[in-house]
């Protein structure tokens, strides 16, 4: 999965790192498959960024269930994945953890390798 991440606002001068995403094991169909995604985010002044937002292609935030909902993309494949809480993604002492959900019950979907970029925005 790839990730790309961008900063907004300049009241604060933080350092990035590398985002830390779990393994997932085979998508089996019959139960939702979960990814945790860990990424480090250091600032100066000790401020944590006061709002994350999400973007990706195809993906849209849910209102009304309060998830980012994105596409894993296989060539022209799908698999549809959200992450939960979407309005309470902050960044936690120094780790922004985000939880990717791949729900059950999409058949037909072919063995491949699916992906998909998620720009995470932090603001102050």
């Amino acid at each position: 999965m790839l990730l790309a991440f961008l900063l907004g606002g300049a009241r604060a001068s933080c350092m990035i790192g590398l985002p830390t995403v779990a393994q997932l094991d085979a998508y089996a169909y019959v139960s939702d498959a979960t990814v945790a995604v860990q990424l480090p985010v250091t600032c100066t002044p000790d401020t944590p960024p006061g709002s994350v937002s999400l973007s990706s292609a195809g993906g849209q935030h849910s209102r009304a269930s309060d998830q980012w909902q994105g596409i894993l993309r296989a060539g022209s494949d799908t698999l549809n994945y959200y992450v939960p809480g979407y309005s309470q993604l902050r960044v936690q002492g120094s780790t922004l953890n985000v939880r990717l959900v791949i729900p059950a019950g999409q058949w037909g979907a072919p063995t491949g390798t699916y992906s998909d970029t998620l720009d995470i925005t932090l603001s102050f």
